[in-house]
């Protein structure tokens, strides 16, 4: 086989005489060969009387593969039937290599009887016959030897899989492909999407769409590697396509030649997991699922059918999808109905579902159902499927109802990075080494609600973009609390003074931590409580009335005196912060602030009234605002500072800590919130009657009152109303 190489494309003569190959066998040249092959041997069958006769007996079958009505039948018949005769023959000799029942496959024989007996003999759904395969028959013994010869590089082939997925694309059209939704899934992909399906090595995994068998290729080869036994044991793959099938039992055997694979030519959404068994129906359980599903719009899906599939996954998951639902949504659900307690589901899907109407009900399944561990958003330049103009993204998800910590990854990429392991790329500590990353957050899962954009987390929020809001630090100066360098010494309890009586000039009433505040409003109230629990209440603060540092001899209580020299023994001047300060014991001065927030947390960001003008430590953030203004400003902003969408920008900005959500003044100066000063009288009153509810109410009655300050604030920023609670 030679090649004239034609600007960039080939033009291939093919010559039984030659023993040798003049051309690199590399897996693109594999590709190209069987594509030109097709369309070279197609054009010398083109007329043949015969094969006339024959083409009808088939067009049903090529029309439910989405024929386009333009396409030449005939030639497009011959190209599939030639390109299935080669499928047929690599496997089968696959298969008699280590089966001693299946003669050795050469010129002489019949070769459909061939293969028709091959299949009842190995069961394999690679090589059962279709309508089409009678096509074949018209094949010259030349163009059979030409096919025999392929299998030679296609055993070679670094990646199979996609020798076989890119040649299929070459030879079906991009308009055919895409009315069954047949997009190949480049290897760098897969080999990420495995990393998180196949988690332990030792997981059985199932792929509800296979196609060529990109994706589970990867994961057998994972499993080879860790020297799990028979892995193709562990591996059940499903697909309408009977093609798709018989490129997916050559690519995985290729792999693992001693075993054959598990594979279904059948719906998915028929393929029910309810089997049964032992007298019994029985859950057939798989640990982890990867999928690239067909991308078919419901559109294209019969509306008998698409009711058929619609009462299947509703009834079957409990949740009502809508009926506008694309056929990978249904996948996504019908695949979770597989998955055992913990286990791992990729899904490589369009982001439509991010947004789109059908897509509240799926995503309410899934904030309910599992732990939403990342997703990953490839933006329409990148390379990973040039052919289509639908945004992909990838889901990675965990089986069972999520954790209230539980944290979702929004990541965006520019291109595909050279990703090796899923659970890696998705960490905090890792993300930084990705050029390609453009943007990535983390949200508690509960704050996320099925009827948002979910597109809206991958990116910051425009201040510019919403004229209602500003930038937190242009209208608040935000500080941290006092840092003493020394709390166990700075900070007082009832019970140190009684053995220190301390006098009220040298202490100031303070929160010692941020976990002591139950409420919205805190208040004289809750400072008695914590006194009485013995709680540390006061700070020690040896500066005049007016603010100014104070130097040990002007310190006239003899208690305080003590005090201090009590604080030299046991070596609090030795600490960093109090051995830079002169004198030692001066803290910062600081006035109370109208608002306080938290400065670290694990269960979701909060502000509070500061009703008892307290002052606190550095773990709470102290907001003053830059203006004149009255209680109902403070709290109109304060209602808006504690909704669910606040909450969301904050954790766009805060760093995650195992768990912990960490947030810096500069990240929270630079939040966007509305300016209470441009809000209509109507609107402040009703934040600051809300806000005013808020605080006067116990636990039982927060969540509805949150709602209805987060219907208010939906309503100034010109959206619909969003749940709070996305779990009911």
């Amino acid at each position: 086989m030679t090649s004239d190489e034609i600007g960039s494309t080939f033009d291939w003569d093919v010559s039984p005489e030659l023993s040798e190959p003049e051309l690199p066998c590399d897996d693109e040249t594999i590709s190209r060969i069987l594509s030109d092959i097709a369309f070279r041997f197609t054009e010398d069958l083109v007329g043949q009387s015969g094969l006339t006769r024959d083409i009808p007996t088939v067009e049903k079958w090529l029309s439910d593969r989405g024929v386009p009505d333009e396409a030449d039948t005939h030639r497009f018949a011959l190209r599939l039937a030639l390109y299935r005769r080669f499928l047929r023959a690599a496997l089968y000799t696959l298969h008699s290599t280590t089966d001693a029942d299946l003669v050795e496959l050469d010129l002489d024989n019949d070769w459909n009887a061939t293969f028709d007996n091959a299949y009842e003999v190995t069961g394999d759904e690679g090589l059962q016959p279709l309508p089409i395969d009678h096509l074949s028959s018209h094949l010259s013994e030349e163009m059979d030897s030409v096919l025999l010869a392929l299998r030679t590089p296609l055993n070679s082939a670094e990646n199979p899989a996609s020798v076989l997925a890119n040649s299929y694309e070459n030879i079906v059209s991009q308009e055919a492909r895409r009315e069954m939704g047949q997009f190949a899934t480049p290897t760098s992909v897969a080999r990420c999407m495995a990393s998180w399906a196949n988690s332990d090595p030792r997981s059985k995994i199932l792929d509800p769409g296979i196609g060529a068998g990109q994706l589970t290729a990867q994961v057998l080869a994972a499993k080879r590697s860790a020297g799990v036994d028979s892995p193709l044991r562990q591996i059940v793959g499903v697909d309408t396509d009977p093609i798709a099938i018989s490129m997916a039992s050559i690519s995985l055997k290729l792999l693992d030649g001693n075993e054959s694979p598990q594979l279904r030519c059948q719906g998915f959404i028929q393929y029910s997991p309810l089997t049964y068994e032992n007298e019994s129906y029985e859950r057939e359980r798989f640990d982890g699922v990867i999928a690239n599903p067909p991308y078919s719009r419901h559109q294209s899906i019969e509306n008998r059918t698409k009711c058929d599939i619609n009462e299947i996954v509703s009834r079957e998951t409990g949740y009502d999808l809508s009926g506008t639902t694309p056929l990978y949504g249904y996948f996504l659900a019908h695949a979770g109905e597989f998955v055992t307690s913990g286990g791992k589901l990729a899904f490589l899907i369009p982001s439509r579902i991010l947004d789109a109407k059908f897509g509240t009900p799926l995503k309410k399944y899934l904030l309910n159902e599992f732990g939403i561990d990342g997703i990953i958003q490839l933006e329409e330049e990148t390379d990973v499927f040039p052919e289509i103009r639908a945004k992909p993204c990838i889901f990675f998800l965990t089986q069972g109802e999520p954790s209230r910590d539980k944290h979702t990854r929004f990541v965006r990429v520019s291109q595909w990075p050279d990703v090796v392991d899923a659970h890696d790329f998705l960490s905090t500590d890792s993300l930084s080494k990705y050029s390609e990353v453009e943007f990535a957050t983390e949200f508690a899962q509960e704050l996320l609600s099925p009827s948002e954009r979910w597109s809206q987390y991958f990116s910051e929020t425009e201040v510019e973009s919403h004229p209602e809001l500003v930038e937190f630090g242009s209208i608040a100066t935000i500080n941290r609390g006092i840092a003493t360098g020394k709390n166990d010494f700075f900070c007082l309890s009832k019970e140190t003074l009684e053995e220190y009586p301390i006098p009220k000039e040298y202490r100031k009433r303070i929160i010692r931590s941020p976990k002591q505040i139950s409420g919205f409003a805190v208040t004289d109230e809750d400072w008695y409580q914590w006194r009485k629990d013995e709680e540390d209440v006061w700070l020690l603060y040896c500066r005049t009335a007016s603010g100014d540092s104070i130097s040990r001899e002007e310190i006239e209580s003899e208690v305080v005196l003590k005090y201090l020299r009590k604080g030299e023994k046991e070596g609090v001047t030795d600490g960093y912060l109090c051995s830079k300060r002169s004198p030692w014991f001066k803290v910062e001065c600081q006035e109370p602030a109208q608002i306080l927030g938290r400065y670290m947390n694990r269960d979701g960001f909060r502000f509070f009234r500061n009703d008892g003008k307290f002052r606190t430590l550095n773990n709470i953030h102290q907001v003053s605002l830059k203006f004149d203004c009255d209680q109902s400003h403070v709290n109109g902003l304060l209602a808006y500072l504690n909704s669910t969408f606040v909450e969301k920008e904050l954790s766009k900005h805060s760093d995650n800590y195992y768990g912990l959500e960490k947030l810096e003044i500069g990240q929270l100066e630079s939040v966007p919130v509305i300016d209470p000063r441009e809000l209509s009288d109507g609107q402040l009153s009703k934040l600051d009657d809300q806000f005013r509810e808020l605080c006067k109410n116990d636990e039982e009655s927060r969540e509805r009152l949150l709602q209805e300050i987060e219907s208010t604030i939906n309503e100034i920023r010109g959206t619909s109303a969003v749940s709070r609670d996305t779990q009911q």
